[in-house]
């Protein structure tokens, strides 16, 4: 079968909603390059992430419910109650990032060491900080 790419996602999450979406509606679907990206996730952007692809006939039915459903937002509810200690926005989203230690063990012997920090960034000066530090602050 011929696939048309409808869509194409950084992140497997996005492509996964988007999916569910179409195939909630009877149209069959196919992620390409969704288990490359999903494993080694640094190549997304240069592979150009995750498309989504559906059989020509059902292209235009696809395209429609995509524009038509809601932005794949659905976290930022629950994260919109904090604001950023920073400069005070309220537009903050879930993060993670890599200790130094995770960092400089991958740049010596290219194998990181498993030590993500989890918490919040803001959407709009960038500034991150621990979920600890959230749960004090809120």
């Amino acid at each position: 079968m011929k696939w048309v790419t409808i869509a194409q996602f950084l992140y497997p999450y996005e492509a996964y909603i988007a999916r569910a979406r179409l195939e909630e509606a009877g149209i069959p679907t196919f992620l390409a390059d969704e288990h490359t990206i999903s494993t080694h996730w640094i190549y997304s952007q240069a592979m150009g992430g995750i498309r989504l692809q559906v059989s020509p006939e059902h292209e235009n039915s696809a395209r429609q419910l995509l524009e038509d459903a809601a932005p794949v937002t659905a976290l930022d509810n629950v994260f919109s109650q904090h604001a950023c200690p920073h400069c005070g926005s309220g537009e903050c989203h879930p993060a993670f990032r890599l200790s130094v230690l995770a960092e400089m063990s991958y740049l010596l012997i290219s194998w990181p060491q498993p030590s993500p920090i989890s918490g919040l960034e803001c959407g709009d000066c960038g500034f991150f900080w621990e979920e600890s530090e959230a749960a004090e602050n809120s």
